[in-house]
């Protein structure tokens, strides 16, 4: 009697479940992949927020990478424990094969992915799946909230409120951050066009699967529910690489991006969307990304990247691909010698030159034109940099040229200030022939030029518009 109540049980909970993946052809309705390695202390608190979801038809794979620890053998006891549990084994291969394992074989209408020492709200799958569906959305996009390993206070802000659907293209130039766990994928624009993780890409693999999938997107909705629980990294794992090692190892997905796009038939009319994408994520490290200038432009190819497609670009996406430009021509070029130098301005070469207010060695005293002299207020020394720039330092102040205040406006004045490493300090040089450059602020990409065009003794030296003008145009004499 016991053992038949207990079968009533059983089928009395179980065929809600039952009913509803028959209605939905045995199709689990999200599918979770989760690569696993070296987390025994964290996969059972990440289990456990699964296998209790609200949503009831779903599939968890968990891809067992190799781990030397008991984290393979965690997965096997809950797949005994529920068949929605499906445990992959596979040799140790990176995070990269482990996730795609789990999406070779993922049967769900929308994939979720997951990372090993995480966990999600037991509402999460549910809630985002009824939007999802109701909107017949590709990409459907949740919050989560970052917190330290022992330090859990587990407050979210569970928000069901509805939002709007919007267009891929609204989404990508409106948003900034793209990660992938914090998303419900349509599985038939992952399967189709087999959208996968590169190997060899780290950390910003994320980055670049979403990019791809993006491409394919046609409808996307944000909801404001706090769902995902991020583990701030560990010590010692990828996310405490350097910021230049960081960009080093990823900026080469965006070929990838770039050909998935093409292979997808995805970039008619939406190169620019393309383009925001991958220079908004390569700004985030303009500090080091100009060292590989060329190499970034050159991943996009001229069917992307042209004149056109970049117009159709916010302004600020425009100005830091002037940015790349002119680090990219000036570290092939390699335009100017380290070294000491007067400049003269092609309004009067041989008359006056570039010089420091009054020789003064204060912190704002202006640039200006005055008749040449063999003082130091009139040599500049020129340091080229890394990532293409130069730093032009008076040898009578050791103070640096400096837009006055980093001012973004034409009509900024050029004075001396001490070294501070900000952009402001930065300048590009574009030869034009005869030892003549424009002098480009990297801060503002507007040119050093001579005010009004003006030679008399005491005009200031400011920014502005580039233009073909000879007051934009400066000739370099090599001194020391």
């Amino acid at each position: 009697m016991v053992k038949r109540f207990f079968i009533f049980l059983m089928i009395l909970f179980t065929a809600p479940c039952l009913l509803s993946f028959a209605k939905n052809n045995g199709k689990p309705k999200v599918s979770i992949v989760i690569p696993v390695y070296k987390v025994e202390s964290y996969i059972r608190e990440c289990l456990d927020s699964l296998i209790n979801q609200t949503l009831k038809e779903i599939e968890i794979i968990c891809v067992d990478d190799g781990s030397p620890d008991n984290s393979g053998a965690i997965c096997d006891e809950y797949a005994r424990r529920d068949s929605r549990v499906k445990v992959i084994h596979q040799k140790n291969g990176g995070v990269q094969r482990a996730r795609n394992a789990g999406l070779k074989v993922a049967k769900g209408e929308y994939v979720a992915l997951l990372d090993s020492d995480d966990y999600v709200d037991i509402h999460t799958y549910e809630t985002a799946y009824n939007y999802a569906k109701k909107d017949n959305v590709d990409i459907l996009n949740f919050k989560y909230r970052p917190f330290e390993d022992g330090k859990d206070d587990h407050v979210n802000n569970i928000d069901f409120s509805d939002a709007p659907v919007v267009s891929a293209e609204n989404y990508i130039q409106n948003n900034f951050k793209f990660c992938v766990w914090d998303n419900l994928f349509k599985n038939e624009i992952i399967q189709k066009d087999k959208i996968r993780f590169i190997p060899g890409i780290r950390p910003a693999d994320d980055t670049c699967f979403t990019y791809m999938a993006l491409g394919r997107a046609k409808r996307v909705k944000s909801i404001p529910a706090t769902f995902y629980n991020y583990r701030v990294p560990r010590t010692g794992t990828l996310s405490y690489m350097s910021r230049e090692k960081i960009f080093a190892n990823s900026y080469k997905m965006f070929k990838h991006i770039c050909n998935s796009w093409r292979s997808g038939n995805c970039l008619k009319n939406n190169e620019h969307n393309l383009i925001t994408l991958i220079i908004r994520w390569e700004k985030q490290y303009n500090d080091c990304s100009l060292k590989y200038a060329r190499e970034i432009l050159n991943s996009f190819g001229s069917d992307i990247l042209n004149e056109k497609t970049i117009k159709r670009c916010p302004k600020y996406i425009q100005d830091e691909i002037k940015r790349l430009k002119y680090s990219a021509m000036s570290k092939r070029k390699n335009p100017l010698k380290n070294g000491v130098y007067t400049i003269s301005s092609a309004l009067c070469p041989n008359s006056k030159r570039l010089d420091i207010d009054n020789a003064s060695n204060a912190n704002g005293a202006n640039l200006q034109l005055w008749d040449k002299n063999l003082t130091n207020a009139q040599k500049f020394e020129f340091v080229k940099h890394d990532e293409g720039y130069y730093t032009i330092k008076s040898l009578c102040s050791g103070k640096m040229l400096d837009v006055c205040g980093g001012d973004q406006n034409p009509g900024a004045n050029i004075h001396q200030w001490e070294s501070n490493n900000t952009m402001a300090q930065n300048w590009y040089l574009v030869p034009l022939g005869n030892s003549y450059f424009k002098i480009i602020s990297e801060d503002n990409l507007l040119s050093m030029d001579v005010d009004n065009a003006q030679t008399g003794n005491g005009t200031n030296i400011k920014c502005w518009w580039n233009n073909d003008s000879n007051a934009q145009k400066f000739k370099l004499r090599k001194v020391a």
